[in-house]
């Protein structure tokens, strides 16, 4: 795998030789860039119904465990807001 950060602090795409900045970044996880996220979905034969970097998760909190929680307020508002934009 690619490094996971630039000395500029910017996250690499995970791939072997690829010098691309990654679509999103993660602390432990691999990441990709936009080519080879597509690459990926294209091999699994999925399409993407919109760009993945539009994706938004609800605000999440991290408990003393190291957990993490949403609060309900913050999800019911999330879901309110992906059925408007459906």
């Amino acid at each position: 795998m690619g490094s996971m950060t630039s000395p500029q602090g910017i996250q690499q795409c995970s791939e072997t030789d690829c010098d691309q900045p990654a679509a999103f970044r993660t602390r432990t996880r691999a990441s990709w860039c936009d080519v080879h996220i597509t690459a990926i979905l294209r091999q699994g034969d999925v399409e993407a119904l919109e760009p993945f970097t539009t994706l938004k998760a609800p605000r999440c909190i991290r408990i003393p465990n190291g957990a993490l929680r949403i609060r309900r307020s913050d999800y019911e508002n999330w879901l309110t807001d992906c059925e408007g934009a459906a």
